[in-house]
């Protein structure tokens, strides 16, 4: 998970991304691409929904994204394959997020997986 804070005198607000940089058999796309994951978000509280949706839709890469986007809160806490199939146990493809407000710096870390 790739997060990015930006200070901003605007309220509180994040947007979550989905970054592909390989395909589901593991050898790279061509270009890039980083596309939005839901909508803009004004509520804090939403948005560890919408990284743990976020992260399944990258799971997932055989289901188109936008289905994650509603997906039932129970169904992503048991963190299974919600439409059946095969759900891969990891990805080198991201999810991101870029918070914007007055209470942070200008400031981007990765988390990367690991013990």
């Amino acid at each position: 998970m790739e997060c990015r804070l930006k200070y901003s005198q605007e309220p509180w607000q994040a947007r979550v991304f989905l970054r592909h940089e390989r395909h589901e058999d593991g050898t790279k796309i061509n270009t890039v691409r980083e596309i939005p994951f839901g909508p803009l978000l004004t509520e804090e509280q939403d948005l560890e929904s919408f990284l743990k949706r976020a992260q399944l839709a990258i799971l997932n890469p055989h289901i188109e994204s936008e289905k994650f986007v509603d997906l039932n809160l129970e169904i992503v806490t048991a963190n299974e394959a919600p439409f059946g199939g095969r759900q891969l146990s990891f990805s080198s493809n991201v999810v991101c997020v870029d918070i914007s407000s007055p209470l942070v710096t200008d400031l981007a870390f990765i988390d990367l997986p690991g013990r």
